[in-house]
C-alpha cells in the first residue's frame, strides 16, 4: 500500500436516502463504511420544485431509527432536505478517521480556535475573481479566497460500473445483479437505490430503496435476506 491508499470494508457512491440507508445498515453491522458523493447530500432532492410534497409518509422516509417529525401527513422538500442533512450530523459528518494521528487532533484543535474554518453541508455556487459563493444551511455565503482548490470527486452514473466491467442490460439499463442479495455479477461490487431498477423510475422508491442496505449486509454477513417491504399504495402502480 502508498501513502496514499485507505482500507475500509464497503464504499457507498452516492449520498442519496438508499445509499445513507446502506451505510447505516453497514456501520451497524460493524462494517467500516465509507460514504462519497460528488455534489450534495440527497441532492437529487435539492432538485425537486420548492413546494413538492412526498407521498409517503414520514414513518417510510426515515432512516437509521432517527425519528422524522413533521406537522403535516405527508413532508415536503424542505422537510426531507432537513431531515436527511440531520441523520448526516447524528451519524456523521467528521473528519476522515484515515487522516494521520499526528495531523488530525492539531487540525481539528485550529477548527475549535477558529483558524480553519469548516462549511458542513454546503455547496459552491460559483467561484469568482476574489471569492468563492457557496450556499449553506444558513443561506449564502461569501468567501474571499486567493486560491481554490478544487476537488469533486466522480460522478455517479452508470459509467462507474461499465468501468467495473458489471454488464448492463442495453434496454433495460438494469445492471446484472442478484436482486436477493443486489451483489452484481462483479463479486464484491454492489448496487442499491434507483440504479437497481435501470431507467425505469417507478420502481425504486425511497420507501423500498432505504432497505437495500440490509440485503447488502445480509450477504456480507452470509444471512438471508430480508423481506421486501410493502410500499404505499400510491406508489404501487
Amino acid at each position: 500500500m502508498t501513502e496514499k491508499d485507505v482500507e475500509f470494508d464497503l464504499l457507498v457512491i452516492g449520498a442519496g436516502p438508499c445509499g445513507l440507508a446502506s451505510a447505516i445498515s453497514a456501520q451497524r453491522a460493524g462494517f467500516d463504511a465509507v460514504v462519497v458523493e460528488a455534489q450534495v447530500v440527497v441532492s437529487t432532492i435539492a432538485q425537486y420544485p420548492t413546494y413538492a410534497r412526498f407521498f409517503s409518509t414520514a414513518e417510510k422516509l426515515s432512516l437509521g431509527g432517527v425519528p422524522f417529525v413533521v406537522a403535516t401527513e405527508k413532508p415536503s422538500r424542505r422537510d426531507a432536505l432537513a431531515y436527511y442533512r440531520a441523520v448526516i450530523r447524528h451519524f456523521g459528518p467528521t473528519f476522515d478517521k484515515k487522516i494521520k494521528p499526528w495531523v488530525l487532533p492539531d487540525f481539528v484543535n485550529r477548527t475549535k480556535e477558529g483558524e480553519i474554518a469548516v462549511r458542513w453541508d454546503s455547496r459552491v455556487s460559483a467561484i469568482e475573481s476574489d471569492s468563492v459563493l457557496i450556499t449553506g444551511p444558513s443561506g449564502e455565503e461569501r468567501l474571499p479566497a486567493t486560491f481554490v482548490y478544487v476537488m469533486t470527486g466522480f460522478a455517479p452514473t452508470l459509467d462507474l460500473l461499465r468501468q467495473a466491467k458489471v454488464p448492463i442490460d442495453a434496454q433495460t439499463g438494469i445492471p446484472e445483479h442478484d436482486p436477493a442479495t443486489l451483489e452484481t455479477s462483479v463479486p464484491g461490487i454492489f448496487i442499491a437505490g434507483v440504479v437497481v431498477a435501470g431507467y425505469d423510475a417507478n420502481k425504486v422508491f425511497i420507501e423500498n430503496g432505504r432497505y437495500h442496505g440490509e440485503k447488502i449486509v445480509a450477504r456480507l454477513l452470509g444471512r438471508n435476506a430480508p423481506s421486501e417491504p410493502k410500499l404505499s399504495v400510491e406508489l404501487d402502480t
